[in-house]
């Protein structure tokens, strides 16, 4: 059984690794790499957006939406979740 477990935790693992490697490198006007974020807002929950590693220390306004918009009914449903 442990190795199921280790072998379930480590591909979970993995798959998280990989969408973080899909992810374009996208340049902040810094020139820093843009970090992939989600945002949890009542308009726009679970919605992933690229921001500035260093928006509150530089001031940064770099933002741009990673996902398209959600319908909304899938916004009612998860802020529901929430």
């Amino acid at each position: 059984m442990a190795v199921g477990s280790s072998s379930s935790s480590s591909s979970a693992r993995r798959r998280m690794n990989d969408e973080q490697c899909e992810a374009p490198h996208i340049l902040c006007y810094c020139g820093l790499r843009a970090i992939l974020q989600t945002s949890w807002t009542e308009s726009n929950p679970g919605r992933r957006f690229f921001s500035c590693p260093k928006y509150r220390e530089r001031g940064c306004v770099f933002f741009l939406w990673h996902d398209p918009e959600p319908s909304q009914r899938s916004k009612t449903i998860i802020n529901e979740l929430k």
